[in-house]
């Protein structure tokens, strides 16, 4: 192969070209490449741009030198961006720092477009835009991704000011260079300002709960994704799929998640000694004289989240008719997040709830209940789990006392619309409690 190329005198050219400009750059420009890229978001710097491939090697050459034919250690986006820098090298152009940051914005974007048979014309569009900056001559890109660059461009000519704020955003780890979430406005650098100060890319990992209830305050945010619903998880790549377009779902991106995050910002920057507690305590607080919908239940009760890895809940025809997925799929983990909740509550011993969609089995000296929820939403139904044919006076026991009505549902009290008036979380635990302590 070797052979066949450089008997190309032009190919000559260009590998004796490049090579002189390595040597030119070592010489004279030996921090080049710590004056491009940077990793740690603590390194920030308008100058810079951030990089996030797993080895933190920020001079792309050596890696491509040392690791190329290792399990694909240099992946094509790596090879866009150092050509794209050698092109550099050999044709200094101005204002680089921009256009790298903009190669690395549309490879770090384009995963479904970038493949080895269109990998020519991806380095040849990266090329010219070096040399030349147009943004016109890119088609090998994500679409979308191009779009916003130019939209970015404009936006800069006249808002010069909002550069560093923009380019923050873009390096956010859970953002990587598309800023799509938030619209490209007179309002964009103070949005961008206080998502980077409530979302912080490692905060929305390790306080995912808190950061999801807070969204949740101010609306629904999901998208659908087929027949599943989508509320993101503590994983950073669901985040980041989440948060960038076209995501799970781009018409809802737009029309839910976007306008519920702006105005969670919105309503951060118009109230600055407001605080992420406080306003998730008002919101559950206010339920009180507002019926209980599933966001309700969602901010209210932690365990809804729990153990769903990815993010996905299949709704039927309620609020309340809901399955949590560990995954994706029926046939893996998935649960009752109602009953989930129940089962998890430490103070509760003699309850079972296997990983598949079943009842809660309740054990009260050797009777056996099963408790499941009324796929209609209207309550919780309970019964008899002992063996066929075999006598069960806890059910009875459990009528008589009015934990139950006759048909052996635990009725919750809901309005005209179907909603719940009444936490059937803590009516449940309530039942629960009485016919326990049976047992005592």
């Amino acid at each position: 192969m070797l052979k066949l190329i450089y008997s190309d005198i032009e190919n000559q050219n260009v590998l004796f070209e490049t090579f002189d400009a390595i040597c030119k750059q070592q010489i004279e420009n030996k921090n080049f490449w710590k004056g491009i890229f940077y990793f740690d978001k603590k390194e920030f710097d308008v100058a810079k741009t951030r990089l996030y491939f797993l080895h933190g090697q920020v001079n792309l050459l050596e890696q491509c030198i040392f690791h190329f034919a290792e399990n694909r250690g240099f992946s094509l986006q790596e090879q866009i961006l150092l050509h794209a820098c050698l092109t550099h090298l050999k044709n200094p152009s101005e204002a680089f720092s921009n256009k790298i940051r903009v190669i690395r914005n549309l490879v770090v974007n384009s995963d479904s477009e970038l493949r080895e048979t269109n990998l020519g014309n991806s380095l040849l569009e990266a090329e010219n835009f070096i040399l030349n900056g147009k943004l016109t001559g890119f088609k090998n890109f994500k679409t979308d991704q191009i779009e916003e660059e130019k939209t970015k461009e404009i936006f800069l000519k006249s808002e010069i000011a909002a550069e560093n704020h923009l380019k923050k955003l873009e390096d956010s780890d859970i953002i990587r260079g598309s800023i799509s979430l938030l619209t490209i406005d007179e309002h964009f650098a103070n949005r961008a300002q206080k998502f980077l100060e409530l979302f912080d890319e490692d905060d929305m990992i390790s306080a995912f709960n808190t950061k999801s209830n807070l969204l949740l305050c101010f609306g629904d945010y999901s998208q659908d994704d087929g027949d599943l619903t989508n509320l993101m998880s503590a994983n950073r790549t669901i985040v980041r799929t989440f948060l960038t377009s076209p995501s799970f779902n781009k018409s809802q991106f737009y029309t839910k998640t976007q306008k519920v995050i702006v105005d969670c910002l919105d309503y951060f920057i118009e109230n600055p000694t407001a605080t992420v507690s406080k306003k998730i305590n008002e919101t559950i607080s206010n339920y009180k004289h507002v019926p209980k919908n599933w966001i309700y239940y969602f901010i209210k009760y932690p365990r809804f989240r729990w153990e769903c890895t990815k993010g996905y809940y299949n709704w039927g025809n309620n609020d309340y008719d809901v399955w949590k997925m560990r995954v994706k799929q029926f046939n893996g983990y998935h649960w009752d997040p109602f009953l989930y909740e129940i089962k998890k509550n430490p103070d509760f011993k003699n309850l079972s709830l296997d990983n598949f969609g079943n009842k809660i089995l309740l054990t009260v000296k050797r009777k056996k209940v099963f408790i499941s929820s009324l796929r209609n939403g209207k309550g919780f139904q309970f019964e008899n789990a002992m063996s066929a044919g075999s006598e069960n006076t806890l059910l009875e026991e459990i009528v008589e006392d009015k934990i139950v009505d006759k048909n052996h549902i635990l009725i919750i009290k809901q309005n005209e619309d179907g909603k719940d008036i009444e936490d059937r979380i803590w009516k449940l635990s309530k039942a629960i409690e009485k016919i326990l302590s049976k047992s005592i």
